[in-house]
């Protein structure tokens, strides 16, 4: 499954994911391009937490209570993170076992950044 997929089923079930990898594969670039789409097509409400680097396992929770305190909303989250994005989580196994996509950004092949960068980027002389 692709992340708009991805993304798409767990803001639908109101649920919880986890996109992860190593740094420069296009994790928050395709995590933005998915949400800024549910906002324009299907009027979802983005609001987006920015948790520092190497957080200890309880910073998410602390920034989301924070983040959301004056809202009433049922919530989907989506936690982008890096390779070690699922062993923060899981110490914190009450969070951890909720996750329910978790998906891991790998590098792409020269011929699939031919067939996935048009879709974020247009190239010039492609369609």
């Amino acid at each position: 499954m692709t992340a708009r997929e991805n993304i798409a089923d767990t803001v639908a079930a109101r649920a919880m994911t986890c996109i992860h990898g190593n740094a420069g594969f296009g994790k928050t670039l395709a995590v933005n391009t998915c949400l800024r789409e549910l906002e324009d097509i299907q009027g979802e409400g983005v609001c987006r937490v920015t948790l520092r680097a190497r957080p200890i396992a309880r910073a998410p929770r602390c920034e989301l209570f924070e983040t959301l305190r004056e809202r009433a909303t049922q919530i989907a989250i989506v936690f982008v993170g890096g390779a070690d994005a699922p062993t923060v989580l899981r110490r914190e196994p009450m969070r951890s076992s909720r996750i329910f996509i978790r998906q891991q950004f790998t590098r792409l092949s020269p011929e699939e950044v031919l067939d996935v960068v048009p879709l974020f980027h247009p190239l010039p002389g492609r369609r």
